[in-house]
């Protein structure tokens, strides 16, 4: 938000995303940008901006998601189609390609110069902020599966995943719960995806007792985090100050 121009501060942002996350509960992919929308308007920042800018962050997250799939996940993809891997990481490079094209001002203005009426429409991002959104979201990636081999290590106490399949399978069962945009969080085939990629490396009854315990623990994170922004005490909008965006751009002929 930042680089659009918006002046927010931390946990002023982090009310915007958390409060917008708990959108993926309803069906449909749609609400969580429409919640972050309506929630900028809080610190007077334009709706179109919070909204786009969290767009791009789904984008770039299922982006770095397939890419880690890909690399972790690679045996496990195999086993359901030889060529998954391979789709999954150039799918994955190509939207991060065009992503960071769109952060290089020379490839930007080019972009303008083609389809005006488009390019104006997407955030401007920097390639710091590229850089460093992907880094954190990689990070995430990793955090992820650890934190299911924690799990497995608390319900049966033992490790039958590696910490890479973990990793991988975690991240390509994200993706395509996303992908099933009727399921609210992707919750079903989510877990059906977790299931079977890790059917191959334990046995399907604890690949099913791990997908739950994680949806349910993940669930729970999700509601715990939003509960300080809730009472609106905790990042709540500063009526003294404002920072004000333009709503949507039009183009020019």
């Amino acid at each position: 938000m930042q680089d659009q121009g918006a002046e927010l501060k931390f946990f002023q942002a982090a009310r915007i995303f958390t409060l917008a996350n708990l959108g993926k509960y309803a069906p449909g992919r749609v609400w969580s940008i429409v919640g972050a929308g309506a929630l900028a308007r809080d610190y007077q920042i334009s709706s179109w901006a919070a909204a786009t800018v969290t767009l791009v962050l789904q984008i770039l997250t299922l982006a770095t998601g397939m890419l880690v799939a890909g690399v972790f996940a690679r045996k496990e993809l195999e086993t359901l189609w030889p060529v998954a891997p391979l789709l999954t990481l150039a799918l994955g490079a190509l939207v991060l390609g065009l992503a960071f094209g769109l952060s290089i001002p020379k490839l930007r203005k080019g972009l303008e110069g083609v389809a005006h009426a488009f390019a104006s429409r997407i955030p401007q991002i920097r390639s710091s902020t590229f850089f460093f959104v992907n880094f954190l979201s990689i990070l995430a990636w990793m955090g992820f599966g650890a934190s299911l081999l924690l799990m497995e290590r608390a319900m049966f106490g033992s490790f039958s995943i590696s910490w890479q399949s973990a990793v991988g399978t975690f991240a390509a069962s994200y993706v395509l719960g996303f992908v099933a945009l009727l399921a609210p969080a992707g919750l079903g085939p989510r877990e059906a995806a977790l299931v079977v990629l890790l059917s191959s490396s334990t046995n399907a009854l604890h690949a099913a007792a791990l997908a739950l315990v994680s949806r349910v623990l993940i669930t729970i994170c999700d509601l715990l985090f939003a509960v300080p922004f809730l009472r609106g005490k905790l990042g709540g909008p500063d009526r003294s100050q404002s920072s004000q965006l333009p709503t949507a751009p039009t183009s020019t002929t």
